[in-house]
């Protein structure tokens, strides 16, 4: 990874991560936003020797918006439907990795970050208090559900394929409190959750990603 910070006078010091892993990935959501990705790095080190590259965009991009924005639950993934009331999504994964593994004769620099603990997939789902049934009595009765967090844009050229990112979890559960009254205003309520292993899916949490890309 690199980055070109300028000093006071114009010129621009290049600084180049070298030996990056992802630790963690927070996409986000909410009213009047476009969908939001905070990409957590860490690096073995730092040099300014490279040379600064050139920026070079893709045409075409459209960002994923609220607009687009669809939470479904349900029993099971197949069963998942819209719920209403949703003002804000947040979702995270944490690869669990240790990342301080410095020894004698390393000069200084780490070795590769490991894993050390299980990838844990968390989030929040922000939500007026409209039908007690989608969110409240899930969490009161610490009942498993599906939940499916899904942007649809517009069609992929003529294809009748649109362009989706969907996340998939078939095993959530929340965590939280229940909703509290504070005031007249209407009742909203974060409801945090967290993903688990379903033995009955060989997939605890998937990303489904369609776009009119050709090539990687």
């Amino acid at each position: 990874m690199q980055s070109g910070v300028p000093l006071v006078g114009g010129t621009v010091k290049p600084q180049s991560a070298l030996g990056c892993k992802v630790t963690s990935a927070e996409f986000a959501c909410g009213v009047d936003e476009d969908l939001t990705a905070n990409i957590s790095l860490d690096a073995r080190d730092i040099t300014e020797a490279q040379t600064l590259a050139a920026a070079s965009y893709s045409t075409g991009r459209r960002p994923f918006h609220f607009g687009q924005m669809n939470v479904k639950l349900g029993a099971t993934v197949g069963g998942a439907a819209a719920i209403t009331g949703v003002r804000k999504v947040s979702l995270k994964i944490d690869r669990g990795l240790k990342t301080d593994q410095f020894y004698a004769g390393g000069l200084g620099l780490k070795s590769e970050p490991t894993t050390n603990q299980k990838v844990a997939v968390t989030g929040t789902i922000t939500a007026d208090y409209i039908t007690a049934a989608d969110l409240s009595d899930r969490f009161t009765a610490d009942t498993q559900f599906a939940l499916i967090w899904e942007f649809i844009g517009p069609n992929i050229n003529v294809i009748p394929t649109a362009e989706t990112l969907r996340f998939t979890i078939p095993a959530a559960f929340l965590d939280g409190d229940t909703p509290e009254v504070d005031g007249p205003d209407v009742v909203s309520t974060d409801f945090p959750f967290k993903a688990y292993f379903d033995l009955s899916t060989s997939n605890p949490f998937t990303i489904d990603y369609i776009s009119a890309d050709t090539t990687l």
